[in-house]
């Protein structure tokens, strides 16, 4: 948007001032965010944090191999328990009524979520399992010199029911694991492991998604992290040297979402990827991989670590030396709020002295107004509260600036979104 004004030195120069306009739902964009945007939070963090499917538990692993089960109602921590410090140790079944885990000295414990008492502890040693789609099962996962094997059991009895095993060739000398999960659709799983040769330091990994049904690999994943995670209808998706990749159950690469992410999750009542940066979360459309918006937090310090949601709830849990709550509906509110956009306005434009925005309030609060200058400097601020009209107005002097480029915001104090 052109805005011009007369340098009272040089009244027959016109030149030019140029402000781009950004309507943030929230002026202070992607570098705000402050306590009041936390429901709750607790000092529990580590390695792997996710939801039971209701979104009333909440189980991370901490780093010294330690499971917390904390209630996401008000944060209260309810249980930890000591379990194998692997990355997949630890499983809620997929109706979210059983959490199991398993402890140092072998086995799984499974534990009734309702009440917290010990279901059963199941005599199979494994420290990478999980549940099979109908609940009725469990999966075991063995990598290691050995080779890949996977067993399914019954859960009530710890019968074998099916079992597929592969080989390592004779110069392997050392396997190794770091997620295994099952899809919440199929029996179909997606893991991450590696083997190592013979007097030489390098290795060779395995990613794979495998069918449990006919016992066949297939596809192959590209994976450098261990969070393999998957859809609600079954896509999977892994971190490979930063960037995400999608893939069909069959291990088809569908698409892949560039640049350098920490962790990840799905949004999938929105079709959506949450994504934790080196400096921010950043949500994304699924279909056209378009950034959305963007948020940060003072909390985050130098960016967001671990991140999970539950659309249950819609509570967005972040771990950054600590564990955050967040209401996701209450931070993304503006996203889609096209209308505002279009209706905003400058005038008069060209402009002497004087510039009057105007746009629909919808009973703002803390509305705060910022000019910023090319170096993202802070020239002039205006900010109002309380505006509960239909529509905000408001003047702002720009006499003083000099003629140049600058970058105009307006928007709601407390929300912390670009709107892009």
């Amino acid at each position: 948007m052109n805005v011009r004004r007369f340098n009272s030195s040089y009244s027959l120069l016109l030149r030019s001032l140029l402000l781009f306009v950004m309507f943030a739902g929230m002026w202070q964009g992607a570098k705000a965010g402050d306590s009041t945007d936390i429901l709750w939070q607790n000092d529990a963090w580590g390695d792997k944090v996710f939801f039971n499917s209701t979104g009333n538990l909440l189980s991370v692993t901490d780093q010294s191999g330690y499971a917390i089960l904390i209630n996401t109602k008000n944060g209260n921590i309810i249980k930890t328990y000591n379990v194998y410090s692997g990355w997949s140790s630890q499983k809620f079944s997929k109706d979210g009524k059983v959490f199991a885990y398993s402890p140092n000295y072998g086995g799984i414990v499974f534990i009734n979520t309702e009440t917290f008492d010990t279901l059963k502890i199941s005599k199979i040693e494994s420290y990478f399992f999980d549940f099979s789609k109908d609940g009725n099962s469990f999966i075991t996962a063995y990598f290691n010199i050995d080779g890949f094997r996977l067993n399914k059991y019954d859960i009530k009895t710890d019968s074998l029911q099916t079992s597929f095993n592969n080989p390592f060739i004779p110069n392997y000398y050392d396997g190794w694991m770091t997620d295994f999960v099952v899809s919440p659709s199929s029996n179909k799983v997606a893991f991450r492991a590696g083997a190592w040769f013979k007097n030489q330091d390098v290795g060779t990994s395995y990613d794979y998604i495998f069918n449990l049904d006919n016992n066949k690999v297939l596809g192959n994943i590209a994976s450098t992290e261990a969070y393999i995670k998957y859809s609600a209808s079954g896509i999977v998706a892994a971190i490979d040297s930063g960037k995400i990749n999608f893939y069909e159950d069959n291990g088809k690469l569908i698409k892949t979402l560039p640049g350098w992410h920490r962790d990840f999750c799905f949004n999938d009542i929105d079709n959506e990827i949450i994504t934790a940066t080196s400096t921010e979360l950043k949500m994304w459309d699924f279909n056209t991989l378009k950034l959305k918006s963007t948020y940060n937090n003072p909390v985050f310090g130098d960016g967001p670590g671990l991140v999970t949601f539950n659309p249950a709830n819609n509570l967005l849990i972040v771990i950054k030396g600590g564990c955050y709550a967040f209401d996701y509906s209450k931070i993304v509110s503006v996203k889609d709020n096209n209308d505002v956009i279009p209706k905003l306005t400058i005038s008069p434009n060209p402009s002497t002295d004087f510039l009057e925005i105007s746009l629909p309030s919808h009973a703002l609060k803390d509305v705060a107004i910022h000019v910023y200058n090319v170096f993202g400097e802070i020239l002039l601020s205006s900010s109002h509260y309380s505006i509960l009209t239909t529509q905000y107005s408001a003047k702002l002097d720009v006499s003083s600036l000099p003629p140049g480029v600058y970058f105009f915001k307006v928007g709601e104090k407390l929300r912390k979104f670009v709107k892009m």
